[in-house]
């Protein structure tokens, strides 16, 4: 868990090798500039932010990877309200928390 992270909306995606988005709903959300994925499944799952053209895949630059059991924090800019992933395989849900700080 982030020592340092201030919280906000939280919302959940479960990830398959097709891909998926989930906005947040709370307006605030899209203000804090970063974003704590946890990876609550046993896939390795790749995430990104922005649009649904932004789609992450493996070997896509845009793409991170959150580990099965990983909890990680990353910025996903001011403005920015949908987060989304992609699994090689399987099926993994993941939680992802707009908020502050690291």
């Amino acid at each position: 868990m982030a020592e340092n992270f201030t919280p906000g909306e939280t919302v959940s995606l479960s990830a398959q090798t097709s891909g998926a988005s989930i906005t947040f709903s709370l307006a605030q959300s899209a203000s804090y500039p970063d974003c704590m994925i946890a990876n609550a499944g046993n896939f390795v799952a790749f995430v990104g932010f922005g649009a649904p053209a932004n789609l992450p895949g493996a070997g896509i630059a845009n793409a991170t990877p959150v580990l099965a059991g990983e909890t990680l924090v990353l910025r996903k800019g001011v403005g920015v309200a949908q987060c989304s992933a992609i699994t090689a395989s399987g099926s993994t849900t993941l939680y992802f928390t707009a908020g502050q700080g690291s």
